[in-house]
Order: C-alpha cells, then structure tokens, then sequence
C-alpha cells in the first residue's frame, strides 16, 4: 500500500512539472571541454552572412569591438590564439567597452582572453546583448564589477528567442554587480541553453533600501524574469559547473541561478561553491525575505531541477536550500553540504524549504543547522489550487542521512524530513538520532522512536525499497486512486512520461544514483 501509495501522489505532481523536456536522457554531469579545434574545424556559423573575422592578438579582439560596435552586427569570430588584454585594459589604462548586439557566432576554439577589465556606475561584462553562439571560450581573471547596475563574466544578456547556445565556456575572475551578477550572463533569451560551462569567478549582488531586499548573484545566470506565458518556451541550463564564491547582499543566490519567474529547466549541473549572504539583518524583525540555494536561490512555476547536486557550503538569514531556497520541481537531486540558516526566523533544508509541487526521489548527507527552523529534506505548508482542488506539497521518495542540529537559544523546531505534521509525506526515510537539540526534547524522542537504524540505510533495505518505488513509477503501475488522484493521473499521462532515477549502493553502502 505504501508503493502505491507513493505511485498516485509522483503521478499527482507530475502534472505540475515543466514537461517540455524531451532531452533528459543523459544520465552524467558533463564538464566543460578543454580540447582546442583547428582554426579549420572552427565551428562558427556565418550568421547572416556576415564576414568571419580571426583573432590572432588583444588588437584584432578590439578591431573586433569597434567594429560591432559600429554597426557591423553581423560579423562572426574565430579566436586562433590565447591573448591577453591587460595592454588594453585595465585600472591604469581604461575599462573596456562590451561588444554590444553582435548577432554572428564567437568560437573561442579553445582559447583563452585574459584580464578583460572594467569597472563603472553602468552595466558591464564582455559582451552585451549577445544574439549568436558562443562556444569553446575561456575567460580568464575577468574584472567586471557595475557600482550601481548589472554585472556577468561573459554575456550581459543572451538575447534573441531563436534557439541559442552558450557551450563549452569558463569563467574566472571578480563579477560584482550593484543589481545583479552573473558568472556567465544575466539572463538568457526563450528557447536559449547554456550548456557544458564552468564558472570560476567570485560573483556579488544585491542591495538593502527602504526596508526591502533587492538583487540576484548566481553562478551561471543572475536572473531570469523575462517569462511571457508562452508553454512553447523553454529556458535550459544543462551540465553547468559553479566552483565560485557567491556572496549575496541583496535577495537571492544560487551556485547555478540567483532566481527565474519561469519556464527553466535546469538539469545535470553541479555547485562546489560556497554560497553565502553576509546580510547583517534580524529579518523577522524587518519583515523581509532573502533566499539563498546551492542551484538556485528561487524559481518560479513550470521549472524543474532534475539531476543536480550540490556539494558546497550553504548559509544565509532566512530561507536555505542544498539545492534550493523556494522551488518548484525538484526531482532525482543530492545535497552533500552543510547548510545553515543564521538568525532568527530562519530555516534551513536539506533540499529545498518552499516547493510546489514538490520534492521526489531526493536526499541530503549535509549537516543541517539553525536557531529556528530546520528540516533534512524540506517542504512547506503552502497550497496550490488547481482543477478547483487545493493541494500541498509533496515530498515523495526521499531520505535524509545528515544531522540536523541548533545552533543557538532562541525558539527551535527541527525535524528530521519535513515539517511536523505534514500528510504529504510517502516512502521517506531518516537516521535515527539524526536531530540534535539542547532544547526540542519531545522532538528527539519522537525521532529516536521512529527513525532508521543506520545499518538498514548500508545494508541494502533502504536502497531496496527506493528502486521498488522507482520501478513501478516508471512502469506506470497504478492499482488504486480517488477522484482527485484520477484527474491528475489523466493529466499527467496526456503531457509527459518523467522519468524517476534509479539508485546503487555507494562506497559508504549509502544509497546514490546510478550517475553519480
């Protein structure tokens, strides 16, 4: 009854996930690729016929500049050597001047442009309102820092709704922006993918005014909040890599994206990054919200986060995520590091500490830690009414190994999964003994009686009853429903067939996906 049980509610949120993915087969993290192409094999594209132009030295990189910016939208480029363009640039020299709305294909062919620099009161990055391909780049000790506007590492802005791509590119240096900052860009147009990339960089946004946060800072993407309700359009972020520091002083962070509205898929990618805010504010007492996530900081409907993982340090003053602060879908998911909500009010997860639809197929190892609220994986109370049914979230399909512990003296409420009293709960697992509290006795007690005994999460029992979930969610068995149950399975059935990651023994005899 439990596997059934489990079966109806994955079906019931399946209707609310972003089904537009038809390319969720890879089952491996990629990296970003360092093998350099021949200029001959370049892969640029000659975009509106406009004339190829080779990049041999920091001069030809600023012909390049002049020339775009100029009016020449159409040129495409082809890097055949690493340069550096601190002869060109830099804080005794001048800042550089982005390349704005080149329409034509940048192809890095596996090369680097080192110390691009700018620092100014308006927007900066390398390029500007990019609209062709960018691929096989690496931007190397990047300075672009905006003191009172945008700022990314590579693109600011990936413009146009034509099916673009950022691929193979890297990033290292300082981003900081007064608004929003990006390792990568700013945001990305409808139907466009960033895909194989890595930053490196130290990225910052945000502002505190009039009582109210404001600003993103992600690894990948700033923010994205250019949805226009069309289902057709999807945003993706495939394979990405964050190893950068995210410092926050604004509203949101995310080792991948800082926040989007809608329409994301964000899929296979990885953060290694610390991501922090250092926000010296008692949020409960101002009345504001921030939110901090090893993926995302906060995502709006119809986004999916499927196969990432987290392994950085997460902390921040109100709303922590492993893998997200608030979220929509979030689906075959790990966080292994610690995460810390500072200050009262705040609540630290596992995975995520407001999702609708829900969680499914997740777990955390991280330590959890708070001076209020905490949870090993997440979930909240929020409602969503849909086919004129209300529902809550559903956490379905999951375990939590890590600790979850306080860390202060104020008011605490810690739980070893989701919040207590929570009825959307099915097939979760917890250690036991993985709360610790000086003051939530009852809590303690109530875990220790019914959590799982480590052996049984090594020896194969947990592991066993995760795939039996797995399997008959894939097979789409289903034996019993009610009427609410019944329109959602219709509807699901009718928009998508996702599928739910099957789980091995890891070295430690914990359950892991099979791709990781």
């Amino acid at each position: 009854m439990k596997r059934i049980l489990v079966l109806l509610m994955v079906s019931v949120m399946l209707l609310f996930t972003a089904c537009g993915n038809e390319n969720n087969t890879d089952t491996q993290i990629s990296s970003v690729s360092n093998s350099t192409d021949s200029e001959n094999n370049s892969s640029v594209g000659n975009v509106n016929n406009g004339d190829v132009v080779h990049i041999k030295t920091p001069e030809d990189m600023l012909a390049l500049a002049e020339r775009v910016n100029n009016g020449e939208k159409t040129l495409s480029a082809v890097l055949d050597a690493d340069i550096d363009m601190s002869m060109i640039c830099g804080p005794s020299i001048g800042n550089w001047t982005p390349i704005n709305g080149m329409e034509g294909d940048f192809d890095g062919n596996g090369h680097k442009i080192s110390n691009l620099y700018c620092i100014q009161s308006s927007s900066v990055a390398p390029f500007s309102d990019f609209k062709g391909n960018i691929r096989n780049l690496e931007i190397v000790d990047v300075v672009m820092e905006s003191t009172e506007k945008k700022a990314a590492g590579l693109l600011l802005g990936f413009g146009d709704d034509s099916g673009r791509v950022v691929e193979n590119c890297r990033v290292s240096g300082s981003v900081k922006g007064y608004e929003e900052a990006g390792g990568i860009t700013t945001y990305i147009g409808r139907n466009n993918s960033i895909v194989n990339s890595v930053n490196e960089a130290h990225v910052e946004a945000g502002y505190y005014k009039g009582g109210s946060l404001y600003g993103s800072a992600g690894g990948i993407i700033s923010r994205e909040n250019n949805y226009n309700g069309d289902m057709e359009y999807f945003r993706t972020i495939r394979g990405c890599i964050n190893k950068g520091e995210i410092t926050l002083k604004g509203k949101y962070a995310g080792g991948i994206i800082g926040s989007c509205s809608d329409k994301f898929l964000i899929e296979d990618c990885i953060n290694e990054g610390k991501v922090n805010d250092n926000l010296d504010l008692d949020l409960e007492e101002e009345g504001i919200e921030c939110y901090v996530g090893g993926i995302a900081g906060g995502v709006g409907k119809n986004t999916i986060i499927n196969r990432c993982i987290n392994k950085g340090e997460i902390s921040g003053c109100y709303i922590v995520g492993g893998i997200a602060g608030s979220s929509y879908a979030i689906i075959n998911c790990a966080n292994h590091g610690n995460v810390k909500a500072i200050g009262r009010g705040g609540y630290a997860c596992g995975i995520s500490a407001k999702t609708i639809p829900g969680i499914v197929n997740c777990y955390n190892t991280g330590t959890i830690t708070t001076e209020s609220f905490a949870t090993g994986i997440g979930g909240s109370s929020s409602q969503l009414v849909v086919n004129n049914y209300m529902r809550t979230d559903k956490v379905v399909n999951v375990y939590n190994y890590g600790t979850v512990t306080y860390s202060g003296d104020k008011y605490v409420n810690l739980t070893d999964v989701v919040p207590w009293g929570d009825d959307a709960l099915m097939n979760s697992w917890s250690r036991k003994g993985c709360i610790v509290s000086l003051k939530d006795k009852d809590h303690d007690s109530d875990q220790e009686e019914y959590g799982t005994a480590e052996t049984e999460f090594k020896n194969g029992t947990v592991l066993n009853e995760l795939n039996s979930a797995v399997e008959n969610i894939n097979n789409n068995i289903f034996t019993q429903y009610d009427e609410v149950t019944r329109l959602y399975l219709e509807e699901s059935k009718k928009e998508c067939d996702y599928e739910i990651d099957k789980w091995i023994a890891g070295a430690d005899g914990l359950p892991k996906f099979e791709w990781e």
